[in-house]
């Protein structure tokens, strides 16, 4: 049986759980797609030390593609919208990977 559900008519609560499944379905593809990368580049070798940041790519790209469709959702995406929404996601991706751990802290 197929639903047919009209996204502007729905309770908002379904329209959470849409953006929510998406977001997990990503995170898990970029995941998944990254590792074999890792793997590959690495003569087969798992690295084991790499699924952290893997995760962390995963749910920043999962977070981009995401918040522009609630972007465009709202009818507010534009494509400086894009632009700066990247930027500010590579920027904290530059952050996480040259941030040193402190000793002592």
């Amino acid at each position: 049986m197929v639903l047919l559900v009209d996204p502007f008519k729905t309770s908002i609560l379904l329209v959470v759980t849409f953006f929510i499944t998406l977001g997990l379905f990503l995170l898990g593809g970029y995941f998944l797609v990254g590792y074999t990368i890792t793997v590959k580049a690495t003569n087969n070798e798992t690295i084991f030390s790499q699924i952290p940041k893997l995760l962390r790519q995963g749910f920043l790209f999962s977070i981009f593609w995401v918040g522009l469709l609630i972007l465009q959702f709202f009818g507010m995406l534009r494509w400086w919208d894009a632009l700066i929404f990247g930027l500010i996601l590579v920027l904290l991706e530059l952050y996480f990977y040259t941030k040193k751990s402190v000793p002592g802290a």
